[in-house]
């Protein structure tokens, strides 16, 4: 498999996990994700009528590791959890 298939394939399988989160439980009206690939990190967000995804970007850079840090703490990533990501200190 190529990388592009390879993205191709992670973009549908995170399009996949929210339209079950769309669909199914509590009613929501969107769901974000990240994802990590070659390229870097990218985050999407899904409602009931479009899909947004961000260009690639590597947590290296500060302003990107900010914006990373705020989507973790949007997404309720539990704080034991952040020491499974290198050098994200969430006290910023």
């Amino acid at each position: 498999m190529s990388s592009t298939q390879g993205q191709r394939h992670t973009r549908i399988q995170c399009a996949s996990y929210a339209k079950e989160m769309l669909s199914n439980g509590f009613i929501r009206n969107h769901a974000m994700g990240i994802t990590a690939d070659d390229s870097g990190f990218r985050f999407q967000y899904y409602d009931r009528s479009k899909v947004v995804e961000s260009q690639p970007f590597h947590i290296l850079n500060d302003e990107s590791k900010t914006l990373l840090m705020a989507m973790v703490c949007q997404l309720n990533f539990p704080r034991k959890n952040s020491d499974s990501i290198p050098n994200l200190d969430l006290n910023h």
